[in-house]
């Protein structure tokens, strides 16, 4: 275990020399530089900017964007930042400021995991002094609101057991709750769709289209509008398969005039920490 340990150790401080050796003297080695940061992930990248900053007396990422520039200094930067921080960021920046950006808030709050969005509010809160909860709350408002607060408890079940039964029961729940009645009982989508596993709402799908005779997501474009239909509906097709959603997501940031380099960038930055 201390050979083990030492070994790290000795492959942490061979790589911050690499890279500080790729950025010094005229020109960079981008090349080196792209091969040593992309071979960890990045929970050892912000080990080895530690080593880096107490050996050179400088912080890696100065460094680095001093030396790279354009989309390549964008893609490095990006991987230098933990998934959680770059949400926490993308999250303060759709809230704060003149209106609010409804679409980051749907991308980041309706796909994350349980886990993901734990760590995105500790790091929100670490960040900038404040509650993720407590910003959203006051720059939202009505079935968006609510919906998203609730993915923000975090009180999601974990476990992969289905209840074939209990799945037929929250079917009939989300029926009688919105197309069985005039009006719409939010409450009893945001209880089951926040709460239950993963594995548990595939089968409350499956079951919802022998209830209804349809996917539920007919149900949620005619019981909601606006931001709260495209929340559900980014919810929905992240339970169903979330690697698809950000397949979908890739093709949007590339299809039409012109790429959309920075959700290409983010996307696939931090899909590699999956």
């Amino acid at each position: 275990m201390a050979q083990l340990s030492h070994n790290r150790i000795s492959m942490r401080r061979k790589r911050q020399k690499k890279l500080h050796k790729a950025m010094k003297g005229i020109g960079c080695n981008k090349s080196k530089v792209i091969h040593e940061l992309t071979r960890i992930d990045c929970a050892q990248r912000q080990i080895v900017a530690s080593v880096y900053s107490r050996e050179y007396g400088s912080e890696l990422i100065t460094d680095l964007k001093s030396e790279l520039h354009g989309e390549l200094e964008d893609v490095i930067v990006a991987l230098m930042i933990p998934p959680a921080v770059a949400d926490a960021r993308e999250l303060r920046k759709a809230i704060s400021g003149i209106g609010t950006n409804e679409k980051v808030l749907i991308d980041i709050i309706c796909s994350r995991s349980n886990e993901e969005l734990i760590e995105i509010k500790r790091a929100y809160e670490s960040e900038f002094k404040r509650l993720l909860e407590s910003d959203v709350k006051s720059d939202t408002s009505g079935d968006f609101r609510r919906l998203l607060l609730a993915l923000l408890e975090t009180e999601r079940d974990s476990s992969n057991h289905v209840d074939e039964q209990k799945a037929y029961e929250d079917a009939q729940k989300l029926y009688a709750a919105g197309e069985k009645k005039w009006g719409t009982d939010e409450a009893t989508f945001n209880t089951i769709l926040a709460t239950e596993s993963i594995a548990q709402l595939r089968a409350v799908f499956d079951q919802y289209s022998v209830v209804a005779g349809h996917g539920i997501e007919k149900a949620i474009k005619s019981e909601f509008s606006g931001d709260a239909k495209r929340a559900y509906l980014t919810l929905i097709e992240c339970i169903v398969n979330r690697p698809s959603y950000f397949a979908n997501r890739i093709n949007d940031a590339i299809k039409g005039m012109g790429t959309n380099d920075r959700e290409l960038i983010t996307i696939i930055v931090q899909r590699s920490e999956v």
